[in-house]
């Protein structure tokens, strides 16, 4: 599962997470957590960011990862680059639900199976998923 958690928080970079060109070393170069949570708030990263979270997520605790993922989500500029304001509601409903699936994992608290999060991200979605096929109708 943390492969896949890994992947999905990589992909959803924004599309400046390319190589950064003749950037400075960094002080937090060894901590994979501080790569992450450098990597959501700028959308910068690079092959050594990469390896080195991959390996974390890999070889860390699951709650220490869970952990790093939280933080990093939080520090996230979720509102930088060009976007599409409809969809706000559904992006913040969506990082309340990986929150709250995170905050479990770190603490080690099985899911009760119901999730309030999911609904919330279903009705935030549902107006801006309508608007969005209305748009590719015309």
């Amino acid at each position: 599962m943390w492969q896949a958690l890994v992947v999905m928080m990589m992909m959803a970079a924004p599309p400046a997470g390319h190589a950064a060109e003749g950037r400075t070393a960094r002080a937090d170069a060894g901590d994979p957590a501080r790569r992450l949570a450098q990597a959501m708030r700028t959308g910068t990263f690079d092959a050594a960011d990469a390896a080195s979270i991959v390996g974390w997520v890999l070889n860390e605790r699951e709650e220490k990862v869970a952990e790093g993922f939280l933080e990093a989500l939080r520090t996230a500029d979720l509102n930088g680059g060009k976007r599409d304001a409809r969809w706000d509601p559904t992006a913040r409903a969506m990082v309340r639900l990986f929150e709250r699936a995170l905050s479990d994992a770190a603490a080690h608290r099985p899911s009760t199976g119901e999730w309030s999060e999911v609904e919330d991200l279903l009705k935030a979605a549902a107006p801006a998923l309508a608007a969005a096929l209305r748009d590719g109708k015309r």
